[in-house]
Formats: structure tokens, C-alpha cells, sequence
């Protein structure tokens, strides 16, 4: 015996439309507020290898005290906080990148392997990144490198 299908159920895959269009938006501003959050380690460690003497063994107890103290959050070994300084030292001083880095909706890959962006043509680059001139490099790397959660 099958279940009759009522004649409203055909409206319900609008009902679903909206529920992916919600979790995508929430996924996205995940991603935004990540990418800040990665973004202001980054700004806070730059200031303090420059003006506190910190290094890598600095670098390292940070990430074993976060380990200890936030065992929730994830992401925050050694090398990936190095990796948001990387990301911050950078991209902080070009008026064009800073902003889109920090606006991207796929940017986590991108935080976490920063260090290994190549250049590519302009023919690569998308309609999107044609507005930010050395953002095509960025969006190249986001499809090889793995997401950190």
C-alpha cells in the first residue's frame, strides 16, 4: 500500500528551500566569523613578535595553554597560529586585500595555508576576484587544501 500524496505536498519543497538557504547563510557567517577571529590571533601575535620578543616557543606554550585551558577550540596548534600572523602580516597593509580576506565565504582553507599561495594569470581569476586584483591566487588554493575545524 502507497501513500497518497496530498495535493499541497508539492509546495513543500519550497519549505525545504528555504531551510538550505537558512543553514547556508548560518554556515557563511560561521566561515565570516572564523576568518575575523583567525584574522585578529593573527594581528595579536604580529604585534607581539614585534614589540614583546615573542617567538616560537612563546607560540608553542600559547598553543599548549589553549589546548588545556579551551579544549573545544579547535585549530589553534602552533603552526595554524603562525599561520594566522602569516595571513595578517600579509594581507593587513593592502587596502584592497585586508577587507576581501576577511569577507571571504570559503576563506577557512585560506587562513590556515596562507604561506602557500602562487600567482596566477589573469585568465585564471574569476569574474568575482577581477575586482580585487591578487585575490584570484587566493580562490586557486581554496579546492587543495583541507579544512581545519
Amino acid at each position: 500500500m502507497t501513500k497518497q500524496v496530498k495535493p499541497y505536498s508539492s509546495e513543500f519543497p519550497e519549505v525545504l528551500t528555504i531551510i538550505k538557504d537558512g543553514r547556508s547563510r548560518a554556515f557563511q557567517a560561521v566561515n565570516i566569523a572564523l576568518i575575523e577571529t583567525y584574522w585578529a590571533v593573527g594581528d595579536y601575535l604580529s604585534r607581539k613578535v614585534a614589540t614583546s620578543g615573542w617567538g616560537k616557543g612563546v607560540v608553542r606554550e600559547l598553543a599548549d595553554w589553549l589546548l588545556v585551558n579551551a579544549p573545544d577550540a579547535k585549530g589553534f596548534s602552533a603552526p595554524n597560529l603562525w599561520r594566522m600572523m602569516q595571513l595578517y602580516d600579509t594581507y593587513a597593509g593592502n587596502e584592497r586585500l585586508a577587507p576581501l580576506v576577511r569577507a571571504l565565504r570559503d576563506g577557512l582553507n585560506i587562513v590556515l595555508k596562507c604561506s602557500r599561495m602562487e600567482p596566477v594569470s589573469n585568465e585564471d581569476k574569476s569574474s568575482t576576484t577581477d575586482h580585487f586584483p591578487g585575490a584570484g591566487k587566493m580562490v586557486r588554493e581554496t579546492n587543495q587544501w583541507i579544512i581545519i575545524r
